[in-house]
């Protein structure tokens, strides 16, 4: 099953046909006067939760210029301007070797994997010979010092910040561990005092280590004054954090690197996503594995 699937990723992902016809029924169509399409109607319903919405403007707010502007999903109202050959355009500059990262996570012969990878790269290679790698995602304009937007659901405020290159793996881990020890659970200090701001915290809070610099966010539920938030979280971070804390959140980030079968994804899955990470950004994707 392995193999096989194998076969049919490399496929899919090189040599696609990129017909209309799928086009129409997988990315978008007019169908009784209406917009319909799988993508469509998925980028539809995702834009509709206000998660996904405050994602998207921490991007436009942070990195202003770069691709985490843009919705990566696609945008609805930019869908329906999206046209065939302009997806089959940006399938043969961007779908190379020189862009992609294998990984695979299991017990199987590496050898007999990439004579496979090898003979496929190959083919594609020579097809895409002027072809050369898309540059890394660099931050082009200086951050907006506020961004106000209507959003699904009820008001939220939001503070972000860029933090470190995406690089610095080992940095990216210990932000990781200070932001769950501030804000991971109700007992948490900054947790415990934005309580008393709104009823629960805002959507995106938390470190996230997806963008080039890792970006911490923070905020309430509720027509919280900016100021009043603001104040709040530099003061829990000026008062420092309990030894202990650290000490019990680094216990549990142990405990949960070394379960291998429970979670909200297979344990292969997990390490491939923090792998991913760490190379999309420049950093050697078996760091994290070494982290002790």
């Amino acid at each position: 099953d392995y193999w096989t699937l194998l076969e049919l990723y490399l496929d899919a992902c090189f040599y696609p046909l990129l017909r209309r016809e799928s086009f129409e029924s997988e990315a978008v169509r007019i169908e009784n006067g209406n917009y319909q399409g799988v993508v469509y109607n998925e980028m539809c319903g995702a834009m509709a939760q206000s998660a996904r919405v405050m994602r998207d403007l921490v991007g436009r707010a942070l990195f202003p210029g770069s691709s985490y502007a843009f919705n990566s999903g696609g945008d609805p109202a930019a869908l329906v301007q999206l046209r065939l050959e302009d997806l089959q355009k940006y399938h043969t500059s961007h779908y190379t070797p020189q862009n992609a990262c294998f990984y695979s996570s299991g017990d199987l012969e590496i050898g007999l994997l990439l004579e496979r990878l090898d003979a496929v790269l190959k083919e594609v290679s020579a097809e895409n010979t002027s072809q050369a790698g898309v540059p890394r995602v660099t931050t082009l304009l200086a951050p907006l010092p506020r961004l106000e937007q209507a959003h699904p659901g009820d008001p939220q405020v939001l503070l972000a910040w860029a933090t470190s290159p995406g690089a610095d793996s080992l940095e990216h881990f210990a932000l990781t561990a200070l932001a769950f020890a501030l804000l991971g659970h109700p007992g948490a200090p900054l947790h415990q005092a934005l309580s008393e701001l709104g009823p629960s915290l805002a959507d995106y809070s938390g470190f996230h280590s997806e963008t080039a610099e890792g970006v911490f966010a923070v905020g309430v539920r509720g027509n919280t004054d900016f100021e009043g938030l603001e104040a709040t979280v530099r003061e829990v971070l000026e008062a420092g954090i309990d030894d202990s804390l650290i000490e019990a959140t680094l216990t549990r980030f142990e405990l949960e690197d070394r379960d291998l079968s429970h979670g909200a994804a297979p344990y292969g899955v997990k390490r491939m996503f923090s792998a991913l990470s760490a190379y999309h950004h420049g950093a050697d994707p078996c760091a994290l594995a070494r982290l002790e």
